[in-house]
C-alpha cells in the first residue's frame, strides 16, 4: 500500500522539477536518462576516426591529383615529341619515295624491256589476285616460273636461253678459270707500279744526299711527299670519280691507260730531276697520277668476275700485288752497288747508278699501260654504252676459254641492253658524293663511330709504323754500317746505343761540293737485310690473314702485333749490337703490315655490305695519311732528339695496344626500328 500511495506523490515531484527547465533542456535531460555514457564516447571516438580517414582521403586524392597534372604536361611534352618525329619521318619517307621515283625512272631508261615486263607481270599478277578474290570456289594452279638460275645451272647442258639475260647472270655463266687467272697475271705490272712508285726512293735517297743537298728533313720529304699526293687525288677517285668512270664517259679501262702512261712519263722525268724541288715535285705529281689507277684496278678486274668468285680473286690478287714490296730492295742490291758498270753517257748527260734504277723501276708502269691496253673492255661497261653484242662477244671468250670450248657454246644468245646514260659528269659526280656523304654520316652515327673510329686510329698507326721503318731502315743502316767501318775503331771498350751511333752522322757537317754522287761504303748487306724484311712482312702478312677466320682471333693477332711493335719501337735503341737492332727494327715492320692487313679483313666482317667499301676505303685513305706524316715528322724529330723519335713510334702502338681491347666489346649494335631511337636525320641509334 505504501509503494502505491508513493507513486503519484514521485510523479508530481517530478513534473514540478521539469517545470523548472527550458524545453530543450528538458529534452536533453530526457535523452540523458536513456543514452548511456559509453554509447556516446563511442560515437564520439568514431567520429574523430571517420575525421581522420577524410583527412588522409583527401591528402591522397592531392596527390593523386598533383601526379596526374605532371602526368599530363609529360605526356603533352611526349606527344609533341612524337609530332616532330613523325613530321621527320614523313619527310624522310617522302625523299625515300622521291629516290625510289628517280631509280624507277633510271631503270626504265636504262633497262626499258626488262622493266616493261616487271611491269606486265605486276600487272598480271593484280589481275590474278582479283580473279582469284571474286572466284574463290575456282582451284588456284600454281604459277611456276622458268628455271634461269645460272648458279645451278650445268655449264655443259644444251639448255640454252631465248630471252635476253642481263649482266649478272651472264657473268655467272662464264666462270672461273684461265681467263680470269690471265686478267689478274697481265694487271700484275700495274698492281707492281703502285708499290714501287711508293718504295723505291729510300733505297737510293742516300746517293743523292750530295746532289740535292738532303738534310734528314728534306729526306722525310722526299719519302713521303708521294703520299701527300695520294692523300689529296685519293678521296676524289674513291668517292667521286670512281663512279664517274663507271659511267659511259670513259671506263675504268681507259682511266687506268691514261693514269699509267702519264705516271710512266712523270717517272722519266724524275729520273732526270737537277734539283731537289723538281724532284720532289715530280714524285708529288706521281702520288697523284697513281691514285686512279690504283682506286680502279680493283674494281674494273671484278667486273669479269661472278660475286661468287670476287672475294677468293680479291685474296690471291692482293698477295701478288705486295710481293712487288720485295723487288725494290733485291734491285737495289743489284743496281745501286754496282756502279762500275751502270754509269754511262748518253748526248752529253751523264746517268748515275740511282738514275739507271729508277728508270728501270718505270719498266712496270710502261709494261702495265700496254697490257691493260690488251685487256677487253667491261662487259658491265660495254652495256652501259649500249654495245650489248660487242658485250657478249667478251663474255663467249670468256666463257671459252674458261672451259675450253667453241664461243659458238655459249647458251646465252642475247643480253638486255641498256640504255646509254645521258646524264652528264657534273650530275653524276654530285649524285656519287652525296651518296659518298650519306654513308660516311652513317658509319660516324652512334651505332658504328665507336668501332669504326678505333679501326681508323689503329691504321693509322699500323701504316705510320710500317712504311716510317720500312723506308728509313735501309738509310739508318747504312749510317750504322759507316759508324761500325769508321769510327767504331775509336771506341773499343765503350758500349755505344743506336742513337749514339746514329748522332756523329747526324750532327756532321758536310761539304756538298766536295761529295762525289754516291757515298763510300754502302754495303749489300744492308739491301739483303731490306729483302728480307719485306719477304717476311708479305709471307707473314698474308699468312696470318688466311689464318685467322673468327673475330676473336683477328682480335688476338691485332694486341699482339701492336705490342710486339711497342716492345721493337721501346728496345730499339738499346740493343747495341747491330743485328739485335735489325731483329728490332723487322719487328715493328713485320707486326705493322700483319696489324694492317687483319684490320681490313676486321673491317669486312663487322661493317655492313652497303657501307664496307666506304669503309675501307677511308681505312685506306688513313693509312696514308700515317705514312706521310710518319715519315716527313719522323725525320724532324730523328734530326732533333733521335731517341724521341722512337719512343714516339712506341707511344702511339702502346697507345693502338690499348685501343685494340675495346674490339672485345659488341662490334657493331644491333639497330632496331623504335620509335623513341629514331632520329631526325632518318637513322636509328
Amino acid at each position: 500500500m505504501a509503494g502505491a500511495q508513493g507513486t503519484p506523490e514521485s510523479e508530481a515531484g517530478s513534473f514540478e522539477c521539469f517545470q523548472n527547465y527550458t524545453a530543450p533542456e528538458v529534452f536533453v535531460q530526457g535523452l540523458a536518462g536513456i543514452v548511456d555514457q559509453q554509447d556516446v564516447e563511442s560515437m564520439i571516438r568514431a567520429q574523430k576516426q571517420m575525421l581522420q580517414r577524410f583527412e588522409k582521403t583527401n591528402e591522397m586524392l592531392t596527390n593523386c591529383n598533383q601526379l596526374s597534372v605532371n602526368r599530363l604536361k609529360t605526356a603533352g611534352s611526349e606527344f609533341k615529341k612524337h609530332t616532330a618525329l613523325l613530321v621527320e619521318m614523313k619527310k624522310d619517307l617522302d625523299f625515300i619515295f622521291k629516290k625510289v621515283r628517280v631509280i624507277k625512272n633510271k631503270l626504265s631508261q636504262q633497262y626499258p624491256q626488262a622493266y616493261n615486263e616487271a611491269v606486265r607481270s605486276s600487272l598480271a599478277e593484280e589481275v590474278i589476285a582479283d580473279d582469284a578474290d571474286q572466284k574463290p570456289s575456282e582451284p588456284e594452279v600454281p604459277h611456276q616460273p622458268p628455271s634461269n638460275n645460272v648458279g645451278e645451272r650445268n655449264p655443259d647442258s644444251d639448255e640454252e636461253y631465248p630471252n635476253p639475260v642481263d649482266y649478272e647472270k651472264a657473268i655467272a655463266t662464264t666462270g672461273y678459270g684461265l681467263f680470269n687467272i690471265l686478267m689478274l697475271l697481265a694487271a700484275l705490272p700495274v698492281g707492281w707500279t703502285c708499290v714501287l712508285d711508293t718504295t723505291i726512293t729510300a733505297f737510293f735517297i742516300q746517293s743523292t744526299e750530295c746532289d740535292f743537298e738532303l738534310t734528314l728533313f728534306r729526306r722525310g720529304v722526299a719519302v713521303g711527299i708521294v703520299y701527300i699526293g695520294m692523300i689529296i687525288a685519293g678521296p676524289l677517285w674513291d668517292f667521286i670519280f670512281q663512279d664517274c668512270a663507271i659511267s659511259s664517259f670513259s671506263g675504268k679501262r681507259n682511266v687506268i691507260i691514261f693514269g699509267l702512261v702519264l705516271d710512266s712519263i712523270c717517272n722519266i722525268l724524275w729520273a732526270h730531276a737537277t734539283s731537289y724541288y723538281s724532284f720532289i715535285m715530280y714524285k708529288f705529281l706521281n702520288g697523284i697520277l697513281i691514285a686512279g689507277p690504283l682506286s680502279l684496278l680493283m674494281p674494273y678486274l671484278s667486273e669479269f668476275h661472278a660475286p661468287t668468285y670476287q672475294q677468293t680473286f680479291t685474296k690471291w690478287a692482293s698477295l701478288l700485288f705486295v710481293i712487288s714490296n720485295i723487288f725494290p730492295p733485291a734491285l737495289a742490291s743489284v743496281f745501286i752497288l754496282h756502279t762500275h758498270w751502270l754509269n754511262f753517257t748518253i748526248f752529253n748527260y751523264f746517268y748515275e747508278s740511282w738514275r739507271v734504277y729508277v728508270l728501270i723501276c718505270t719498266i712496270p708502269s710502261i709494261m702495265g699501260a700496254i697490257m691493260v691496253c690488251l685487256m677487253p673492255k667491261s662487259p658491265k661497261y660495254l652495256l652501259t654504252q649500249g654495245e650489248s653484242k660487242e658485250a657478249l662477244r667478251v663474255l663467249k671468250t670468256m666463257y671459252s676459254m674458261n672451259f675450253f670450248e667453241s664461243a659458238s657454246s655459249f647458251k646465252i644468245k642475247t643480253l638486255v641492253a641498256r640504255q646509254k646514260m645521258r646524264n652528264n659528269l657534273k650530275n653524276i659526280c654530285r649524285e656519287s658524293l652525296q651518296d659518298s656523304i650519306s654513308k660516311l654520316k652513317m658509319l660516324f652515327s652512334q651505332a658504328y663511330s665507336r668501332v669504326f673510329l678505333i679501326l681508323l686510329a689503329l691504321q693509322f698507326t699500323s701504316m705510320l709504323g710500317f712504311n716510317t721503318m720500312r723506308l728509313w731502315v735501309p738509310q739508318l743502316f747504312i749510317t750504322l754500317n759507316n759508324f761500325r767501318v769508321l769510327v767504331r775503331s775509336f771506341y773499343p771498350d765503350k758500349t755505344v746505343t743506336m742513337c749514339e751511333m746514329l748522332f756523329p752522322r747526324i750532327q756532321a757537317d758536310v761539304d756538298y761540293s766536295s761529295c762525289n754522287y754516291t757515298l763510300p761504303g754502302v754495303e749489300s748487306a744492308v739491301y739483303v737485310n731490306s729483302t728480307i724484311i719485306a719477304s717476311s712482312a708479305v709471307v707473314f702478312g698474308f699468312l696470318f690473314t688466311v689464318m685467322t677466320t673468327t673475330l676473336m682471333k683477328k682480335i688476338i693477332i691485332i694486341v699482339m702485333s701492336f705490342m710486339i711493335s711497342t716492345i721493337g719501337s721501346f728496345g730499339a735503341n738499346w740493343a747495341v749490337e747491330i743485328p739485335y737492332i735489325l731483329v728490332l727494327c723487322s719487328s715493328i715492320i713485320v707486326t705493322s703490315r700483319i696489324a694492317g692487313n687483319i684490320i681490313i679483313a676486321y673491317n669486312a666482317e663487322v661493317t655492313p655490305q652497303n657501307l664496307r667499301p666506304t669503309a675501307t676505303k677511308s681505312i685506306n685513305f688513313m693509312g696514308n695519311v700515317g705514312a706521310a706524316v710518319g715519315n716527313i715528322v719522323f725525320s724532324t724529330v730523328l734530326g732533333l732528339n733521335c731517341l724521341t723519335a722512337f719512343m714516339g713510334i712506341g707511344c702511339l702502338t702502346l697507345l693502338c695496344y690499348v685501343l685494340s681491347f675495346y674490339l672485345l666489346k659488341k662490334p657493331i649494335e644491333e639497330i632496331k626500328p623504335d620509335v623513341e631511337k629514331y632520329t631526325p636525320n632518318g637513322e636509328f641509334s
